[in-house]
């Protein structure tokens, strides 16, 4: 009889970070999916700096075709987070500035702090949940262009083996965004699994709906993996 714990990954895309946890057998049911959007083409010239808030934004904005075809263009991009810069990177992106942390209002108080980007135009590529008013305080001294390069879709299907799981009451379910919960517990009883999260955006909205969360210091699946283990004690 198998008494591993099960772990339930509900992001729009597996990660590796949990296959280390070996004393758990990992499912990956996404909750959200992510859409490109349409945009009207325009010159990339136009902006002075490109501005990402994750990966997904990086994706989407570089697989528009009319970015593709001005590959010739050097975009300088400022990013949030590591794991951001290194798919600007990958890209072929010029590195303006990247913050400590991958949270959006810590990159947003750091650039606050600097002056390269006064009287500069700038372009936020980001998603249809983005919560524009964070960014307002970079509109003092910058002028922002929203574009708003992807949709993230909430899951709608009812997984029987994914009710299976959680009925059997022997699991964590972790979530990364709170789109993510929100499609989660529409579907599926939330009581019978522990749960697990990574920043506290996510693990604030999972408190606001009266759910236990536990979740990392540092905002990345990594992160929450090691935590996992060490409460376990695995």
């Amino acid at each position: 009889m198998d008494n591993k714990k099960d772990l339930i990954l509900t992001n729009s895309i597996k990660t590796a970070a949990f296959d280390n946890l070996s004393k758990f057998n990992i499912h990956h049911f996404p909750m959200i999916k992510i859409r490109s959007n349409k945009i009207k083409p325009f010159n990339l010239s136009n902006y002075d700096y490109y501005l990402f808030t994750s990966q997904n934004s990086v994706e989407t904005f570089f697989d528009l075709p009319f970015v593709r075809v001005q590959y010739e263009e050097n975009i300088k991009a400022i990013c949030a987070g590591l794991k951001t810069e290194k798919k600007l990177r990958h890209q072929g992106a010029s590195i303006a500035f990247s913050s400590s942390s991958s949270y959006s209002l810590d990159m947003i108080n750091e650039l606050f702090k600097k002056d390269f980007i006064k009287g500069s135009k700038i372009a936020l590529a980001t998603g249809n949940l983005t919560d524009y008013s964070k960014f307002e305080k970079l509109e003092e001294f910058a002028s922002i262009d929203k574009i708003e390069v992807y949709q993230t879709i909430k899951n709608t299907r009812y997984e029987k083996n994914l009710d299976n799981l959680l009925k059997k009451g022997n699991s964590i379910t972790v979530f990364a965004s709170p789109s993510s919960f929100d499609a989660f517990t529409k579907i599926y009883d939330s009581t019978t699994t522990e749960i697990y999260s990574i920043g506290d955006t996510t693990s604030n909205y999972i408190k606001s709906k009266g759910f236990k969360v536990s979740t990392s210091k540092r905002q990345n699946f990594e992160a929450l993996a090691h935590q996992i283990s060490n409460t376990l004690n695995l």
